[in-house]
């Protein structure tokens, strides 16, 4: 199947591409590689830098069968400095993409995102991905777009950011525990989060147009929930935990509780955020051991 993921340079990407590749089918995607990377590029995978908020050039996606839609602005932070980029990037590439599914007549997976369940009104993040969905459902009442949204919690794996404002909070923890520098927590560390890996995410999102479960909202996530606090204490970080001024515009908890995914996809997410992590302190530790040695 000859397949479009938009946003394919970047980490649930370049996950996805890599999945898609090894299973055979052909790939193309399109990045604008803002925060995307050229390192995250997969041999045999067909990439294109391209902004999508300008339109989609037919003549590169020719003869494609259906489009997962990841390109967006993430984070919610930036998106207070950046509201009219977010609302460019997030709204109208998704207008462009669902107009381009509706002229070739193919499916289309929308990723979508958890804080959702926050309120949109929250920050400017949540508010154009919550009218980016509401755009797919338009497509869908209007147009018959054959189209299903996956809202993802809290992702972490290979290749996501570990610095800077876009970075997962998990990849920054990553980092500074590889560094040996404290663990930053905005809050008190009571905030909790459902984590989930990114393979089982990639997973859902291909068992979506391989069961061509369309006309459906997929909640993505492990349905279990970590304080931060908790989450942090699982690095033992021996050069400590940094509290500083909570951030505006977060939820307070993040929870999937809805079953659909597992009941109409039959995914169940098989990897955990604690052996995520009792790998990257076991790889830390070999490191400063051989260091060490070699010193």
């Amino acid at each position: 199947m000859k397949i479009l993921v938009t946003g394919g340079a970047g980490f649930i990407g370049y996950n996805l591409c890599k999945k898609l590749k090894t299973d055979g089918h052909d790939v193309i995607s399109i990045d604008n590689y803002s925060t995307g990377k050229k390192e995250n590029e997969i041999e045999g995978v067909t990439y294109y830098n391209s902004d999508i908020t300008y339109g989609i050039n037919r003549t590169i996606v020719e003869g494609i069968e259906t489009v997962v839609h990841l390109a967006a602005s993430a984070r919610i932070q930036p998106s207070f400095s950046e509201p009219v980029s977010y609302a460019r990037n997030n709204v109208i590439g998704t207008f462009y993409v669902c107009e381009l599914c509706r002229e070739l007549g193919i499916p289309l997976v929308f990723a979508g995102s958890s804080s959702h369940h926050s309120g949109k009104y929250k920050n400017p993040y949540t508010f154009t991905k919550d009218i980016s969905e509401e755009t797919v459902k338009l497509y869908q009442n209007l147009f018959n777009l054959k189209g299903s949204i996956a809202r993802f919690y809290n992702v972490y794996g290979p290749h996501q950011l570990e610095e800077g404002e876009y970075a997962t909070v998990i990849g920054k923890w990553d980092k500074a525990h590889r560094e040996k520098k404290p663990l930053t927590i905005y809050g008190d560390g009571s905030k909790e989060r459902d984590f989930t890996h990114v393979d089982d995410i990639v997973d859902g999102l291909i068992k979506i147009w391989q069961k061509e479960a369309y006309g459906n909202i997929f909640e993505l996530g492990r349905g279990i929930k970590f304080s931060l606090k908790s989450v942090a204490e699982l690095y033992n970080p021996s050069f400590g935990i940094n509290y500083e001024k909570d951030k505006k515009g977060e939820a307070q908890s993040t929870l999937c509780s809805s079953n659909l995914a597992r009941e109409i996809l039959e995914w169940n997410p098989k990897l955990n955020l604690e052996d995520w992590i009792k790998t990257k302190k076991s790889r830390s530790n070999h490191f400063v051991a051989n260091k060490s040695q070699i010193e």
